[in-house]
């Protein structure tokens, strides 16, 4: 089903606040109504049960009561804002700022993120911003807000490796053939095994999608584009390369903004976005499939922590962005502002609300990051006129694959041995793996150096710890090795630091 709404059609990648879809409620009895009355974003499909499969999310406002209601696993990117006597709704934080909504920072959400680099569970970058939880309803009528929701709690399985082996694959084809290609379609491929999954069971189905692989920033990733060349060859189909038309540093100003100051990832992916907007109509993404079916971020340390309960022990275990680096960067008011120690209570908290599931540390995951971040590159940076299919968020697919063990998955090959057993004939193309690449010292000079003038600016000094980031600036452009790290470890939580100060209206220290 395509997108309903015609005012939101055009292209995301300019002007692109201008045109996000929103609807604001003001007053009294007979409110007065900014905007979209009655919206439809993403992609439902037609499922098993009552409540539509697909990602997607929607609004109605009938004069009297606004209803709010999304997807079942809440993937679709929608905020709303309740102060006063007004709601807004929107799928853009930026634009609810501009309608009104108060800029006031949350801490407890901002301390999360500098030390995850994402948001978890409804928190955003401001405490009057939330993010609609899954399957949730939201109802607004004269000031009063009801707000109800539920996760899918799944059924605990006990099943062998091979026959879990079996359903995943049957599940999976099932998923992928209620989701039809339309008009032009394509699978962005990478190195891994979710878009893999996907291009290969799309080609069982005789379906000839087009490939399309993006060069990347890192030279950490180069694998994935020349594995992905050599899969797209082995299945007969055409692939595109599309290469970066952006530097860096102004792909992290962009991306902050178009991610809603939600992600500390996706820069690469402007221009991915940029190209299947232009060129196809349906695109198929492979969210999700990692943490459900290959054990990302699974250990058996964290497992261990969240089965005994040692829930406190488990939020110092998943905050591993280094704390000296991070105090390092920040300003010492901000030090102040955001503490290891809010930031541990509040990941404890949500890691409270998956410690019964069968794979509690994917749950926990799949719920933020995935959720909150990753959902970010398909639902907001591609243009809202694209159908996208998301196959592993298929209700039936993802339920199993919630429901087994975290043993299942700790060796990592669940995933692998599932692809192996229904293509065995592409089961000698590798994958792509995380190895250690020779860091881009000019990329990262170049970013320093442009990185400089910013830390120049008095208001740096609110924000960061100005001399200390200076002299380590200085200090990569003089030595190679340390560039890259400079590069990842600093500038772009700098980058994003700064830029929030403008979006909030006022110094991140007030």
């Amino acid at each position: 089903m395509r997108n309903t709404n015609d005012n939101a059609a055009g292209n995301v990648g300019m002007s692109y606040v201008g045109q996000e879809p929103f609807i604001r409620l003001a007053g009294g009895p007979v409110p007065e109504q900014l905007g979209q009355p009655r919206v439809l974003l993403g992609t439902p499909v037609a499922g098993a049960g009552s409540t539509p499969d697909g990602v997607w999310a929607r609004w109605d406002w009938d004069g009297t009561t606004l209803t709010v209601q999304n997807d079942r696993l809440g993937c679709f990117p929608l905020y709303y804002a309740a102060y006063a006597d007004r709601i807004a709704v929107a799928p853009s934080i930026p634009r609810l700022l501009e309608l009104g909504a108060p800029g006031t920072l949350d801490d407890e959400g901002l301390s999360v993120f500098l030390r995850l680099g994402f948001f978890i569970g409804e928190h955003t970058p401001f405490k009057a911003i939330k993010a609609l939880p899954p399957g949730a309803t939201l109802r607004w009528r004269a000031g009063r807000l009801d707000l109800a929701c539920a996760l899918p709690r799944p059924t605990p399985l006990d099943l062998d490796r091979p026959r879990a082996i079996q359903i995943y694959g049957e599940l999976f084809r099932q998923s992928i053939h209620r989701r039809q290609p339309e008009g032009r379609y394509a699978v962005p491929l990478s190195g891994g095994r979710d878009s893999r999954h996907i291009a290969l069971e799309l080609r069982r189905q005789g379906f000839r999608p087009r490939c399309v692989t993006a060069e990347y920033f890192d030279p950490h990733f180069d694998q994935d584009r020349r594995i992905a060349i050599q899969l797209a060859q082995e299945l007969g189909l055409p692939l595109t390369v599309v290469p970066q038309d952006r530097v860096l540093l102004a792909a992290e100003f962009e991306k902050n903004e178009r991610t809603d100051y939600c992600a500390d990832e996706h820069a690469w992916y402007l221009a991915l976005a940029d190209h299947l907007g232009r060129h196809f109509d349906t695109v198929y993404d492979g969210i999700g499939g990692d943490i459900l079916s290959a054990g990302l971020f699974l250990d058996p340390q964290g497992l261990a922590l969240m089965r005994a309960g040692r829930l406190e022990e488990m939020a110092g275990h998943v905050a591993c962005y280094s704390e000296p680096l991070l105090m390092l960067l920040l300003s010492p008011a901000l030090r102040e502002r955001f503490p290891r120690r809010l930031a541990l209570a509040s990941i404890a908290r949500e890691l409270a609300r998956y410690a019964d599931w069968p794979n509690p540390v994917g749950a926990f995951y799949f719920f933020n990051r995935t959720r909150r971040e990753i959902a970010l590159s398909p639902f907001r940076l591609l243009d809202r006129r694209l159908r996208v299919h998301a196959p592993y968020l298929d209700h039936e697919l993802f339920d199993f694959l919630a429901g087994l063990p975290a043993e299942q998955l700790l060796d990592k090959q669940f995933h692998t041995q599932t692809i192996a057993a229904a293509y065995p004939d592409y089961a000698a193309v590798p994958y792509s793996r995380n190895v250690a690449a020779r860091p881009n010292w000019r990329l990262a000079a170049a970013q320093v150096t442009r990185l400089l003038p910013l830390l120049l600016q008095r208001q740096a000094g609110e924000v960061v710890n100005r001399r200390a980031l200076t002299l380590r600036a200085i200090k990569c452009l003089l030595d190679p090795g340390y560039g890259h790290e400079f590069l990842r470890s600093h500038v772009l939580r700098t980058v994003y630091l700064m830029q929030l100060t403008a979006a909030a209206g006022r110094t991140l220290s007030a």
